[in-house]
């Protein structure tokens, strides 16, 4: 975050605005006006090509696996300006 630190009562109206889970990672961008959205996308699994597994399940019993671990990268990305505008 630059130029601005969030309050924890910020940082919850920002999570109920796009509807996301407490815990997720918020970025602030500096002299922009963007309403709060999510980005990224969530975990999953993918083989060693990059084809995504989609029931990694499947996999467990084979005793070896080609499957890659690519954790979350969903953040909610909001406006400096917007939070200025809106929640102070």
């Amino acid at each position: 975050m630059i130029g601005i630190s969030l309050t924890k009562s910020q940082k919850r109206a920002i999570r109920k605005a796009v509807g996301a889970r407490l815990n997720m990672p918020i970025a602030v961008i500096p002299n922009s006006y963007d309403p709060p959205k999510i980005e990224g996308e969530g975990w999953h699994y993918t083989t060693a090509s990059g084809r995504r597994i989609t029931y990694p399940n499947a996999y467990r019993r084979v005793g070896w696996s080609n499957m890659y671990y690519s954790p979350s990268t969903l953040r909610i990305v909001v406006g400096e300006k917007w939070v200025i505008d809106n929640l102070m």
